[in-house]
């Protein structure tokens, strides 16, 4: 696969936004798109680590094989100081980390804005949004606030932000041993919100020995690997 890297700067929000976009060897016209997003990364990881949007390549090369592009986005950079230590981990996470889903929206919008710009064969009109722990959250809420960009959505263990789709919406949604995903995240049936349930077609799956970590270059085993590639040709075939 072909691997391009882009640093964006907003300039109305004085904010870098990093991007990797992943294309197939053969490159076409107009690829179906991946738009990812990776898990939250703080501060002191920021300056010891390699940025995380750069960690999840056995996905890029899955779905760049499949002739799809995968554009990720960093969401967190250095100098962010209201990140997820300042949340108040009683509060209800939906609400309490709204403010990094509402920077996470801007984050898209500006990076789709700019690779409109860079002659890429991309499809951006009609997107596959993907992400992980917090960058799937992140995923959620853009969903929520503009599902006529949304196509489908991939979720890995992403169980804060509240799913609210005003249109139909297919999603597969792999969740973790380790981790539960937070009550209303789902609509539930037989309550006021029935009618955003009626919108959903989801799909979760549990991989057994999955832990949140897992979904990540370094952490994710050939077994893991198996599991997922398996249940997204399912997906995509679906959907397709």
């Amino acid at each position: 696969m072909k691997t391009l890297y882009f640093d964006f700067y907003d300039e109305s929000r004085q904010r870098q936004v990093p991007v990797s976009v992943y294309l197939p060897e053969k490159e076409g016209n107009n690829l179906p798109t991946i738009v990812f997003g990776p898990g939250y990364q703080g501060q002191e990881d920021i300056q010891k680590e390699e940025l995380v949007y750069k960690k999840y390549t056995y996905l890029a090369e899955y779905f760049t094989a499949k002739g799809y592009a995968f554009v990720s986005i960093q969401h967190d950079v250095f100098g962010d100081v209201d990140g997820l230590e300042k949340v108040d981990p009683n509060a209800i996470q939906d609400e309490a980390r709204r403010h990094l889903y509402i920077r996470g929206e801007a984050n898209i919008l500006f990076a789709l804005a700019q690779l409109e710009k860079q002659n890429l064969p991309l499809h951006l009109d009609n997107l596959i949004l993907s992400g992980h722990s917090n960058g799937g959250d992140i995923a959620k809420y853009f969903a929520n606030q503009h599902s006529d960009l949304v196509h489908c959505m991939i979720l890995f263990d992403a169980r804060r932000a509240r799913l609210k789709p005003i249109s139909p919406l297919s999603v597969l949604m792999f969740e973790a041993d380790d981790t539960t995903t937070d009550a209303g995240v789902i609509a539930e049936p037989f309550q006021e919100n029935n009618a955003m349930r009626a919108n959903l077609d989801l799909t979760v799956i549990k991989p057994r020995g999955a832990l949140h970590a897992s979904y990540i270059d370094g952490e994710v085993t050939e077994s893991l690997k198996k599991k997922i590639f398996s249940a997204l040709d399912w997906f995509l075939g679906s959907v397709t």
